[in-house]
């Protein structure tokens, strides 16, 4: 059996309207519905929590060009595998995987934070779950 840990969290009354309507979509409850949101936000940023080799996929995107991206992606180069950059909407949407330690990983996500960009998700490929 799984132990829970009751909590209190004050989120602005349009989130906590917009959980409680897709609970109700997805046959769920509130407190489902946010320990599997939380579970993958900490998925997402296991890099910021102990030292391991770690791979994933950085996704950006936003409405226009920042050259700081293409400054990060040169500091980080050695840990990059592969970008791609496109057009979908008159947005632009870019891809980078990532492959090193995650102490670079998330000096690498802190300056990719830093951009321009509307939103910036971390993908995880293989990093240990804790």
């Amino acid at each position: 059996m799984v132990r829970k840990r009751r909590f209190g969290v004050a989120i602005p009354k349009e989130l906590a309207e917009s959980l409680d309507r897709l609970a109700s979509i997805l046959g769920s409850d509130r407190s489902r519905v946010v320990s599997e949101a939380l579970s993958l936000f900490v998925q997402e940023n296991l890099h910021y929590l102990s030292p391991h080799q770690c791979r994933g996929v950085f996704v950006l995107t936003g409405s226009e060009d920042d050259p700081s991206v293409y400054g990060a992606l040169r500091k980080f180069r050695d840990m990059v595998r592969s970008y791609n950059h496109s057009h979908v909407g008159g947005e632009c949407v870019e891809t980078i995987v990532v492959s090193g330690p995650s102490q670079k990983v998330t000096e690498l996500h802190k300056a990719l934070m830093a951009t321009k960009h509307c939103r910036l998700k971390f993908v995880p490929i293989a990093c240990p779950v804790e």
